[in-house]
């Protein structure tokens, strides 16, 4: 009777581990509605998954290299909803903050060509929006947001083409 027990608890215990090997090394990975994920192979080749639904992959040869939101997002001047100080064209410090909300559009060019493109469109945001707001007088900051906000409108526009 402690023989059977005792194997009948070494099996469960071996079924376990093996649940959560399968578990954290990911071989069984998930695919969320409007999500992405980018599969990085042994080879360096990259691969995005975009079907809804359970996937599996090769444990040593395949790695998840992330999921990717195929939303709506937003990013924020200077990386975060706190306001930066900007000096405008008469050298006068405002503290100003800016929110620009993105879909991507093209997987392979977002998740598959660029090792970082959150840091590549952070950096072209942040240098666009200081580079139009600093160029421009206190008065035209203040009264006339609506142009200057079309104007990083065009210009980020601009250079995603």
């Amino acid at each position: 009777m402690a023989r059977r027990t005792a194997f009948i608890c070494f099996i469960i215990a071996l079924f376990y581990s093996m649940a959560a090997g399968v578990y954290s090394t990911q071989v069984i990975y998930k695919v969320k509605l409007n999500y992405a994920v980018i599969l990085e192979q042994f080879g360096g080749k990259r691969q995005a998954i975009t079907e809804v639904g359970w996937h599996y992959r090769l444990p040593f040869f395949t790695r998840l290299e992330k999921e990717v939101p195929l939303m709506n997002q937003n990013m924020y001047l200077g990386g975060s909803s706190a306001p930066i100080k900007i000096i405008s064209q008469e050298n006068v410090a405002l503290w100003t903050s800016a929110l620009m909300t993105f879909k991507i559009k093209d997987l392979k060019k977002w998740g598959i060509e660029n090792l970082s493109p959150e840091t590549l469109l952070q950096g072209d945001f942040d240098g666009i929006a200081k580079d139009i707001l600093q160029g421009e007088e206190v008065n035209k900051l203040i009264s006339d947001r609506e142009t200057i906000k079309e104007e990083i409108f065009k210009a980020l526009k601009k250079t995603a083409h």
